[in-house]
């Protein structure tokens, strides 16, 4: 492969850029940074919401470079330079609450977000306060049949 020729460099999070620690070490900091430097685009992408790229985004200067967030599985692509949302799709109100009605039988916790927020039935719920620690989202407890149609449903299990 000519080295010359890659554009862009996608990576996943947890357990590719980040390690066991969850940071960014410092070759690969420095080996990022570089690639950058020579016109190469880095994308991070990511199961996430989007508000859990924003330290990526940061820590890597992704908004000065040209950088790109992939969160949702791909679900939304944003331009880490201007905030615009490229791309965006999401399930419709009749979808989302046809697999709320579905989760409501099982013993899990189905964390729904806007790209905003988290909204949950249960805030304790198994894992639900280290999601929204670690995705960087305010979690509130609603009532799902309020809601709009959401980009992700998050389901938290129990141990």
């Amino acid at each position: 492969m000519d080295i010359n020729k890659i554009r862009v460099i996608a990576m996943d999070l947890d357990g590719t850029l980040n390690n066991s620690q969850k940071r960014i070490t410092e070759k690969t900091f420095a080996a990022l940074m570089q690639a950058q430097q020579q016109g190469i685009r880095l994308a991070l992408a990511s199961a996430r919401p989007s508000p859990g790229l924003i330290k990526g985004r940061d820590i890597l200067h992704l908004q000065e470079y040209g950088g790109i967030l992939m969160s949702y599985n791909g679900g939304r692509i944003v331009d880490a330079a201007t905030g615009e949302t490229r791309f965006e799709t999401a399930m419709d109100i009749a979808q989302t609450k046809q697999v709320l009605r579905q989760l409501e039988k099982l013993p899990v916790t189905p964390i729904l977000d806007d790209g905003k927020q988290f909204y949950v039935t249960d805030s304790q719920g198994y894992k639900v306060p280290y999601e929204c620690q670690n995705n960087n989202m305010v979690c509130s407890e609603e009532d799902y049949e309020k809601l709009v149609p959401g980009t992700k449903i998050l389901v938290s299990g129990y141990k």
